[in-house]
């Protein structure tokens, strides 16, 4: 029994993550594990860090038009969502099973390690590359070589990393599961009514969000912080995102809901279908982009005052990924094979360019943006 379920959710989980992977005012919190701890300039996790707020700001600033750096292709055309950090790009492959680290700058590839990845996300943290292959084995791989440091046995999918320790979904326990970085020794599991697709980190502590369940676990000892149950069970490919005490969760069978990342109380809603929204602060304002996507990619993207809810502008595209920003400019990708960049406070176009297929996965890191289509080709975009 454990043996299928394990294998149906490598298989399913894995390769449906290619298309979903597609402020709150109140005291701080003062319980373990409270602070967000990562280089602003990576990408460490889906939606650029384990808050997965889709945003980013470099130190050396993003100007508009950018230029194509480089583009290369994996050996297989179903990519993970790529992780940037340390001048490398991390991404893994369905069809090759591998984990694969390209030098940001010129798109060689410095090393690739057979780890039956799926399109598992990996995920960064304190120079390792945490993956795992959804059905018996986590990895912990050095940034810099890929040499093996530790295996765990654990049916984990999409990985987070973060002051030390991992967290994923255990389709073995089905549950939320810690474990060290240093050793990748189990530290707690928690049981969840239903697995997410990848666990998120607030400020308050480590979040699994599935249909109409909601949770939050203290990293330190997995003591549960608050729960949310809306009455309902089933998948749910959603991505909790944390951003000034809040928590966003896109919900196909409740609602869409801001809730409390303290108490987990319900705030607000907000448009969205399936894909997690992009939240940045630019000159005092805190701003929202989400898409309300049909089945046929025809989409709206909706930028709102994260404050009031307030629609600020809409744009239409037929997008085919999650949002992110960088450094005040949205960018967004459709079945075109076209990626834009919008200015976040109008929605004007600034720059497009085009990669050669269906836009499937989007990450900033380091002054690059980095860009897969469903061909497995890589594309990298510097400014000009």
């Amino acid at each position: 029994m454990i043996s299928n379920l394990r294998n149906w959710f490598g298989a399913f989980i894995g390769m449906l993550a290619i298309f979903t992977i597609s402020a709150e005012r109140s005291p701080a919190d003062s319980r373990p594990g409270t602070q967000l701890r990562v280089n602003t300039q990576d990408a460490v996790s889906y939606q650029e860090n384990v808050a997965h707020t889709g945003s980013i700001r470099f130190s050396t600033g993003f100007a508009m038009p950018l230029a194509k750096a480089w583009s290369t292709s994996l050996s297989g055309k179903w990519a993970s969502y790529p992780i940037i950090a340390g001048g490398m790009i991390f991404v893994n492959e369905a069809s090759t099973q591998q984990t694969y680290a390209l030098n940001l700058t010129t798109g060689a590839t410095v090393w690739s390690q057979k780890t039956g990845a799926y399109t598992f996300g990996p995920a960064y943290d304190n120079g390792l590359v945490f993956t795992a292959d959804g059905i018996a084995t986590m990895y912990a791989l050095s940034a810099q070589t890929g040499a093996t440091k530790w295996k765990a046995s654990i049916a984990a999918g999409n990985i987070i990393a973060i002051n030390g320790q991992v967290f994923a979904y255990d389709a073995g326990s089905y549950g939320l599961t810690a474990l060290s970085e240093s050793n990748g020794q189990i530290q707690w599991s928690q049981a969840v009514a239903e697995l997410g697709l990848i666990p998120g980190y607030g400020n308050t502590g480590v979040l699994s969000v599935s249909s109409c369940q909601y949770a939050m676990f203290n990293p330190a000892s997995g003591a549960q912080v608050w729960h949310f149950d809306g009455g309902c069970y089933g998948l749910n490919f959603s991505t909790p995102v944390s951003f000034h005490k809040r928590v966003y969760i896109t919900d196909i069978d409740l609602e869409n809901s801001i809730r409390s990342g303290r108490t987990g109380r319900s705030l607000g809603t907000f448009i969205s279908h399936g894909y997690p929204p992009a939240i940045y602060a630019v000159s005092g304002q805190t701003l929202a982009f989400s898409l309300d996507t049909d089945s046929y990619n025809n989409s709206t993207l909706y930028a709102w005052d994260a404050s009031t809810g307030t629609t600020v502008w809409t744009a239409s595209c037929t997008c085919t990924v999650a949002p992110i920003v960088v450094n005040g400019h949205v960018i967004i990708g459709d079945n075109g094979g076209n990626v834009y960049a919008l200015a976040a406070k109008t929605g004007k176009q600034e720059w497009t360019d085009n990669v050669g297929g269906i836009v499937r996965q989007l990450s900033a890191g380091d002054g690059t943006l980095i860009v897969i289509n469903d061909g497995g080709t890589v594309t990298a975009f510097v400014p000009s």
